[in-house]
C-alpha cells in the first residue's frame, strides 16, 4: 500500500472529485513508458491488481500479486505512480468512468450509499469534507488534464507518503 496524506478534502472550490480523478489516472492509466493496454495485458496473465481508494485526507494505492510476480509487477506500478503518461485518451476514458460512476452506479443503483453521500454534504455544508469522495459530475466535466498534473505535482510528494508491505517480501525489496 503507498498511502499519500491528501485526498478530497484538498479538491479546490469548484473542483470536486480532482482527487479522486488524479488517482484514477495513477491506476487506470498508461505511464511513460506503457500505455494503459500494455499494463492490463502484463497484469493479467500473472492476476494482479493495482487500484485506489480516495477518502477525504487519503489516497491509498494498493497493489496484489503472489510474491513471484512482485518485482515484474513493482516495474509496471512504479512506473505509473512516478512517470504517469498523462495521455489524452487515457483522461477521456478515465474521466467518463468517473462521470458514469456517479450518475449510474450511485445515483442508479446505490440509494443507501446516495442517501449518505447527501447527508455528509448536508452536515459538512461550507466545510472540505462537505463534498463527494468521487466529486461532482459538474465539477468532473470542467477538469482539465492540466488540472491533474496540478494536483499530482503539488500532492503526491515524499512528505505526504507512508508505505506499507505485508506478506513474504525480501529485505532487500
Amino acid at each position: 500500500r503507498i498511502m499519500f496524506s491528501t485526498g478530497a478534502a484538498q479538491d479546490a472550490p469548484g473542483k470536486a472529485g480532482l482527487a479522486q480523478l488524479t488517482a484514477a489516472m495513477i491506476s487506470n492509466a498508461g505511464s511513460k513508458t506503457m500505455r494503459f493496454e500494455e499494463i492490463q495485458k502484463a497484469m493479467y496473465p500473472i492476476a494482479a491488481r493495482f487500484y485506489n481508494q480516495v477518502d477525504k485526507e487519503m489516497t491509498v494505492f494498493i497493489g496484489t500479486t503472489h510474491r513471484d510476480n512482485l518485482a515484474s509487477v513493482n516495474d509496471i506500478t512504479s512506473q505509473q505512480l512516478l512517470n504517469p503518461g498523462w495521455s489524452e485518451d487515457d483522461f477521456t476514458r478515465v474521466k467518463t468512468n468517473l462521470v458514469n460512476q456517479i450518475k449510474v452506479n450511485l445515483r442508479g443503483n446505490n440509494d443507501e450509499e446516495l442517501g449518505k453521500e447527501a447527508l455528509y454534504e448536508f452536515i459538512y455544508d461550507g466545510h472540505p469534507y462537505g463534498s463527494l469522495n468521487l466529486g461532482h459530475v459538474s465539477n468532473l466535466e470542467n477538469l482539465t488534464l492540466d488540472d491533474v498534473r496540478e494536483f499530482y505535482a503539488a500532492n503526491y510528494t515524499r512528505a505526504n507518503l507512508t508505505l506499507g508491505m505485508a506478506g513474504d517480501v525480501s529485505d532487500i525489496f
